[in-house]
């Protein structure tokens, strides 16, 4: 049975008058990380759905991607069970 393995960024979308753009990544592997950090570095917001990673691949993720979000003074929440939005600072939730 072959297996597929789905693309880490499958959707991104900007808006011309606020200049957010907003990346979607469902990583399957760690080795995904440096992609997305990638995005957040360049001020990117990410929706990120961690389903397909183990709980060893998720904590390493979660550790990675907090200190890139510690680093830019962005913010990282919680939205469902494995579902996380990463913002940059100039970016408000509500």
């Amino acid at each position: 049975e072959e297996t597929r393995k789905p693309a880490p960024m499958i959707a991104g979308a900007g808006d011309a008058e606020s200049n957010i753009e907003l990346k979607v990544g469902r990583p399957a592997s760690f080795e995904e990380v440096s992609e997305i950090a990638d995005y957040l570095l360049d001020g990117c917001t990410v929706v990120l759905n961690l389903e397909l990673l183990d709980n060893v691949q998720t904590v390493r993720m979660l550790d990675f991607l907090n200190g890139v979000t510690y680093t830019t003074d962005g913010d990282i929440q919680l939205v469902s069970p494995n579902t996380y939005i990463i913002t940059a600072n100039d970016v408000n939730l509500s």
